[in-house]
């Protein structure tokens, strides 16, 4: 390899390398939260109210159906 190859191949190693330490390990996030912490303040409105209520009692019957739930809810109102 000529001096010119071999910063190439440094600079790919580099960031190969500092993508597999963002991912790993992959923390997730609580869904629910998210969703809460996500909408715009201005479109906090009687719809979005009705969806948190119905979330949370959904959530509060079966809590590791996460996604399930948040797609109910979204989709009862």
């Amino acid at each position: 390899m000529n001096r010119n190859n071999l910063w190439k191949f440094i600079i790919v190693v580099v960031v190969v390398a500092w993508s597999f330490i963002e991912m790993y390990p992959p923390i997730g996030r609580d869904l629910v939260q998210e969703f809460k912490d996500k909408a715009i303040g201005s479109r906090k409105d009687a719809t979005y109210t009705n969806i948190l209520e119905t979330l949370d009692k959904l959530q509060q019957k079966n809590p590791q159906r996460a996604f399930a739930n948040l797609i109910d809810a979204v989709s009862h109102q």
